[in-house]
């Protein structure tokens, strides 16, 4: 399903159709991914979504660059060097142990690299028997991958990003996080990567939470009138 259905199928729950509508795309929008970020948390913790090809997708050619150990963002400080992609990743969507990074592989896909965190790696330095494994690290942090102590320069990586990748290789900088204005209708359109249970499901849990906050409202506002007419 595209945004714009999403949206539309959840206005059609909240039965908020009305040319008078109090909540716009945005605010529906936001109130769902809320639903959207626990269910997919629970689903691909319980391993429902590794699988998929579709949710899946590869940026290729992110370049990375060289760190100073002694620069505040630093996230390790027992390693040689360190490096880390140029510019942040698009948001990925997470699972309980992190973000939901399938693969990281060198760009000619010769050099995979082993996703594991900052804390995990820090410990695994100390292990004496470390010497004897090639195995390479990388792990995330701050929107950004980090590599201790190997630089493949270029890399491709695959992960479950919350946006559709065509959209945010497109989109323009005045546009982000637009849904209202014209020009920028095409986030809209684009594809909402997520199974069809978790949107089903995300969608009946926010139009119950929505309604409920609502109907708690309705009653808040009619006792205080009624403690008015009271006074």
């Amino acid at each position: 399903m595209t945004v714009r259905e999403i949206i539309d199928s959840f206005r059609s729950k909240i039965k908020e159709r009305s040319i008078d509508t109090i909540y716009t795309n945005g605010q529906l929008f936001q109130f769902l991914k809320e639903q959207f970020e626990w269910i997919m948390a629970r689903e691909a913790s319980a391993g429902r979504v590794w699988t998929s090809t579709y949710m899946f997708q590869v940026i290729r050619g992110l370049e990375v660059i060289e760190v100073s150990k002694i620069d505040g963002t630093c996230p390790i400080k027992n390693c040689c060097k360190i490096y880390r992609t140029k510019d942040k990743l698009p948001p990925i969507w997470r699972d309980k142990s992190g973000t939901i990074i399938r693969l990281v592989t060198s760009i000619d896909g010769s050099t995979s690299f082993f996703v594991t965190s900052s804390w995990a790696y820090s410990n695994k330095k100390n292990d004496p028997y470390k010497k004897f494994s090639s195995e390479k690290y990388v792990f995330y942090q701050d929107g950004h991958l980090w590599f201790p102590e190997h630089n493949p320069n270029r890399i491709n990586v695959d992960a479950f990003f919350e946006e559709d990748l065509s959209y945010i290789n497109s989109k323009r900088n005045d546009c982000e996080g637009c849904f209202e204005k014209e020009d920028c209708v095409r986030y809209m359109d684009t594809d909402m990567r997520l199974p069809d249970w978790v949107l089903a499901e995300s969608i009946s849990k926010a139009a119950e939470l929505l309604l409920g906050t609502a109907g708690r409202l309705q009653q808040d506002n009619n006792i205080d009138k009624n403690d008015t007419r009271r006074n």
